[in-house]
């Protein structure tokens, strides 16, 4: 069963997000936080790790690096994509923009984890 780490300081997203991811046979663990994020992720393994580029503690950046360095891919969820655009290190990692449709957020884990999507951006249709 794959682990997937879901990183939003939203926390009804992450608990929305797990329940679908869950139901749906990933092993899912949310993080409200970045500090926590960055805890789990040295300690614990993850298949896909996917983190709100706007964090108010860490950087959602840092914690993409973070988990690229563990050779973890990384999918960006951000309610802001003309910023993240405009990023150029952030470029790197698909996007999937907020508000997204939970079939949008399953098609984009599967495709990354099969390998389709690693650069790819933006990966899904997004808007409910």
């Amino acid at each position: 069963m794959p682990r997937v780490l879901f990183v939003d300081d939203e926390l009804d997203i992450c608990d929305v997000v797990a329940l679908y991811l869950r139901e749906r046979g990933f092993a899912t663990v949310t993080a409200g936080r970045g500090a926590t994020a960055r805890e789990l992720l040295t300690k614990e393994p993850f298949d896909l790790v996917i983190v709100d580029a706007v964090l108010p503690d860490v950087r959602g950046l840092e914690l993409a690096s973070l988990a690229r360095a563990r050779a973890i891919p990384v999918l960006i969820v951000s309610g802001n994509a003309a910023a993240i655009e405009r990023n150029a290190e952030l470029e790197r990692y698909p996007l999937l923009e907020k508000p997204f449709h939970l079939a949008a957020l399953d098609a984009a884990v599967r495709g990354i984890l099969d390998g389709e999507a690693a650069s790819r951006r933006p990966i899904a249709e997004s808007t409910p």
